[in-house]
């Protein structure tokens, strides 16, 4: 599936948690004036626009009326996927004589007023004037629900939203089992669901069954949980569906942003603490110290510097092992590739250059000297306020300080596990923190252990994966919607750390200070949108190639153009 033709990325949003989601409901009921067949209506409309959209693009090879089920339940998630159905068939998307209607429940309102019926029997009760079928699931038999499901082009799942607490049940259960095995079973078959696939919610674990659609409609405020690093792939592409709430409504809830590179594209002030100047040399673009390498992991450290390269530093040092520099002289280019030892000698005729960043980590193997190093890097952020950065090795022992000044940790799951057992060891009373065990918290909910990390080590927390959560210390919390699997490759974390340490170094020579959430959220989308770039390639490549591709977008980016003003 080509998902470069439309724009299936989620930015510039606000996530909500399900309690933020409900309130804005009821504020929007009670002091917007806005009822709740007012919002069911408007969400269902802006559902129906967004799916005609990108229906060609998910489903090219349905051509016509696409026969259609909608798995409805009992809320207002049910209600507007009604009103989708509803707005489907007035649009002449489909037919209504290949759409069905299965409810998890009986209807059980009796009135004959429409003014007293609720949003979900409203619309209910139009699709039936229209003559579609609306059958109870517990009224099919299992020889008519197999073929029911399997037959069809497209399943609308709008049985469970953000009122779901806990795991589904009974009827509900089974119909999030049909729907996968049916979709397992037809693999031209498309699943749609309703602003979250059925199943999933704050309180979703690993066991707990969930919906695996193709496509989510994001209704506005797009739900955190979606974000889940063990959720993510059940939502398929995530199409977010606004225009429903006031924006200011929408602003009461901005603990979580969902961003993207337009964030930064979009705000030339950001963009200048980041920019190259035409009369620009080398150290006003960055100086960058990097520890990294050892025999084995020599790559990790050329690839960090070429990362540092390609986000425009100035003047980039590797410090390594001995052997390794002597090793790597010829494959330096412009860097500068030495070790401790070699420092100290010159110290007598040249002083080395004051780095605005510090990078320590990729590749390396922490010993006695690394640790001396650490205590150095710390006193010099202290005396000089100049950037840290601690990649793979380094962040086990980092993570017992405190920093005093601007301080990003980029650990991947496995590493971040091991930094946080690192602080309960320092602070046992945070083992509670990890309720059912950390590694299983990480790939279900790993936000409140960030926020608690940030806030003890007084740094930002980048959790790569194949969605990427960034929290600051004072439990800022933002999210790329990354799903790249080309960057899924070793090396490519490297990159980031060079890359990071880069803009963080140049915004220190521009500003005088350094804003390292600023500096993490905008490394991150560079990187990510490098990926989609060498993915659009159609090629497995060394990292090399994704940091080449890296140094020219940000050159694009980042350069001051000619003849203008950036």
């Amino acid at each position: 599936m080509e998902n470069r033709k439309i724009n299936w990325r989620c930015e510039k949003m606000i996530l909500a948690e399900g309690a933020e989601a409900r309130h804005i409901d009821e504020t929007a009921m009670a002091e917007w004036h806005l009822s709740s067949s007012v919002l069911v209506e408007a969400a269902g409309r802006e559902c129906t626009q967004v799916l005609i959209n990108v229906w060609p693009h998910i489903a090219p090879h349905v051509s016509g009326s696409p026969s259609l089920i909608l798995a409805a339940g009992s809320g207002n998630n049910a209600a507007d996927g009604m009103v989708l159905l509803k707005t489907l068939i007035l649009k002449g998307f489909c037919n209504p004589s290949r759409c069905w209607v299965v409810l998890s429940k009986p209807e059980i309102s009796t009135s004959v007023h429409a003014q007293e019926l609720s949003p979900r029997i409203q619309a209910l009760r139009f699709l039936q004037k229209l003559g579609i079928p609306c059958i109870v699931w517990h009224e099919i038999s299992e020889t008519e629900r197999k073929s029911l499901f399997e037959n069809a082009d497209l399943i609308i799942d709008a049985l469970t939203g953000t009122g779901l607490s806990g795991t589904v049940q009974d009827t509900v259960a089974e119909l999030v089992a049909v729907i996968n095995r049916s979709r397992k079973h037809n693999n031209s078959q498309r699943v749609v669901s309703i602003d979250v696939p059925s199943g999933l919610s704050d309180s979703w674990d690993l066991d707990d069954p969930v919906v695996e659609a193709d496509l989510c409609l994001a209704i506005e405020p797009v739900k955190a949980c979606l974000f889940k690093p063990a959720a993510r792939t059940k939502a398929g592409f995530i199409c977010p569906v606004t225009g429903i709430f006031p924006p200011a409504l929408l602003e009461q809830c901005g603990h979580h942003r969902l961003i993207g590179l337009s964030d930064f594209t979009d705000n030339p002030a950001m963009m200048k603490a980041f920019t190259v100047s035409h009369d620009a040399y080398k150290h006003q673009r960055g100086v960058v110290h990097i520890y990294a390498g050892f025999p084995g992991t020599s790559g990790a450290a050329l690839l960090c510097g070429r990362g540092a390269q390609a986000g425009g530093a100035g003047l980039v040092q590797i410090i390594t092992e001995q052997v390794l520099a002597e090793h790597l002289m010829g494959q330096a280019g412009g860097m500068l590739l030495t070790c401790t030892s070699w420092i100290d000698e010159q110290r007598s005729f040249r002083k080395p250059p004051q780095p605005d960043a510090i990078i320590m980590g990729p590749g390396l193997l922490w010993n006695q000297e690394l640790d001396d190093n650490l205590k150095k890097a710390v006193q010099d952020q202290v005396q000089n306020d100049i950037g840290l950065v601690f990649d793979a090795g380094a962040v086990e022992p980092a993570a017992a300080y405190t920093f005093p000044g601007p301080t990003v940790f980029t650990p991947h799951p496995v590493e971040f596990e091991r930094f946080f057992e690192v602080l309960i060891k320092i602070n046992p009373e945070l083992a509670q923190s990890a309720g059912k065990g950390l590694s299983r918290m990480i790939k279900t909910n790993p936000v409140p252990l960030l926020q608690i990390a940030a806030e003890k080590t007084k740094s930002v927390i980048i959790l790569k994966g194949h969605v990427i959560h960034i929290v600051a210390p004072d439990g800022a919390h933002s999210v790329v919607d990354g799903m790249e699997s080309i960057l899924a490759m070793g090396g490519s974390g490297d990159v980031l750390a060079g890359l990071l340490g880069a803009l963080m170094a140049r915004m220190k020579r521009n500003r005088g200070s350094i804003d390292p959430i600023a500096c993490s959220e905008l490394a991150v989308n560079l990187l990510v949108e490098a990926g989609h770039r060498l993915r659009n390639q159609r090629r497995f490549s060394d990292p090399t190639c994704l940091a080449d591709i890296l140094g020219e977008l940000s050159g694009e980016l980042l350069l001051q153009p000619l003849g203008g003003a950036h």
